[in-house]
């Protein structure tokens, strides 16, 4: 009796392993880029991460799959980079799938690029009629001081508008129904004139922070702002929610950044702390490759950068991508005259390689996209399978899509053998 008893716990624990297996294992989507896209080593598309670090951030992702209970439970996840990341492309895909296999929790970050004459990403929009001055964290002039998403955008005007919406491709929206407005501990709170009913006003823990809640969801909002004593009024950033649970994948890019950049300006990454990130993905280094490209001064700004977020955020798991090999525009000169061409810029290899051994050294993990795009030689490849931009340095949509739908499928399957074991 004792033995039968003790068949039939395994044989139920065996079922119910396997059907939690089921349930919680995602499935990888990139299947024809060996064929495609011949040059892409997919073998090698999975995270270095000998401490098995992502298993804290995999734990969280299990939790939320398998959830049924009906209080809200949101991950989320803080993407920093450079222009790679502004674009939203890229990020804008990795936030597609997250939400898609782990529910969506709301559009998160949004950043008023265009305030200040930058690009946006294209499923969201923040328009003003104001008269706004601003800058960028890699400006020379930061001023006022940049923070939350690496900008910042002020006026001097008494009265004014935001008009925010999300936008999408097809008829739906990302529809939201809190707002935290991410502003200078001075400047007001921003009030809802669309609606005066069922709108709610709340303080944060952070004195930069103020959030509205809506009883309905709503695709746009039009809110007023106004200056105390004829002050500057300074803004940074805002995040869109939905009161759902799911992923919230908050990302920040700024044009020509380098990790030395968000370590001058402290109060971008001392924001973050509004955030509450599980994951911290770093995805920088193209711009190192364009200047002195010194690997000592490369390797200890990126410590500074992952010390301070640590510091700010001790129990988030920290995750390093490389930059692509990229070209570099260079003049020569001809028998008559001087002509431009491409060639490749050897530099990114080497930060590629300084930014995987600082991964190794501190035990963090890390997506070496150097290598996964085709390593050496291989910008040649994305030029001729038309993935790159123009400049040979950035991509195209597709280009970008297919990078976030690499480092999406590296993780799941990081993922997937977790919850496997």
């Amino acid at each position: 009796m004792r033995y039968f008893t003790v068949i039939s716990i395994l044989v139920f624990s065996l079922c119910f392993f396997r059907v939690t297996n089921a349930q919680t294992n995602i499935s990888v989507t990139v299947k024809d880029s060996l064929t495609e896209y011949p040059f892409i080593r997919v073998k090698e598309n999975i995270l270095s991460d000998s401490l098995n670090t992502m298993a804290l951030f995999y734990e969280k992702l299990k939790i939320l799959k398998l959830d049924t209970d009906t209080v809200r439970k949101v991950v989320n996840i803080l993407h920093l980079g450079d222009s790679h990341i502004q674009a939203g492309f890229l990020s804008g895909q990795m936030m597609s799938r997250f939400q898609s296999d782990f529910g969506n929790a709301g559009r998160g970050l949004i950043v008023p690029l265009k305030l200040i004459k930058s690009n946006e990403p294209r499923d969201y929009a923040i328009r003003s009629t104001a008269s706004w001055f601003g800058c960028r964290c890699v400006d020379r002039k930061n001023y006022p001081c940049p923070g939350l998403g690496g900008m910042v955008v002020a006026t001097r005007d008494t009265s004014f508008f935001f008009d925010i919406a999300t936008l999408s491709k097809t008829d739906s929206c990302n529809a939201f129904c809190s707002v935290t407005v991410f502003h200078h501990p001075r400047t007001s709170p921003l009030s809802v004139v669309s609606q005066k009913k069922g709108v709610n006003y709340y303080p944060t823990r952070w004195p930069f922070a103020s959030r509205i809640e809506l009883d309905t969801l709503v695709c746009n909002l039009h809110l007023k702002g106004q200056s105390m004593f004829g002050d500057t009024s300074i803004y940074y950033a805002m995040s869109l929610e939905n009161r759902n649970s799911g992923i919230l994948y908050h990302s920040s890019g700024i044009n020509g950044s380098c990790y030395s950049h968000y370590v001058e300006a402290g109060q971008v990454l001392n924001q973050t702390a509004a955030l509450t990130p599980d994951l911290i993905i770093l995805s920088l280094g193209t711009n190192e490759a364009f200047g002195k490209c010194d690997q000592k001064d490369i390797y200890d700004q990126i410590d500074r950068v992952v010390s301070m977020l640590r510091d700010i955020h001790p129990g988030a798991v920290f995750l390093l991508t490389t930059p692509p090999e990229c070209h570099r525009r260079v003049r020569r000169k001809g028998k008559k005259k001087y002509y431009y061409t491409y060639v490749t810029n050897t530099k990114v290899e080497k930060v590629a390689e300084t930014i995987r051994r600082y991964a190794v050294d501190k035990g963090l993990a890390c997506w070496n996209l150097f290598s996964i795009s085709g390593g050496r030689g291989s910008a040649k490849s994305w030029v001729k399978y038309q993935l790159s931009a123009r400049d040979r340095i950035h991509f195209n949509i597709k280009g970008y899509e297919l990078q976030g739908n690499l480092l999406y499928d590296a993780i799941i399957k990081g993922y997937n053998d977790y919850v496997g074991k």
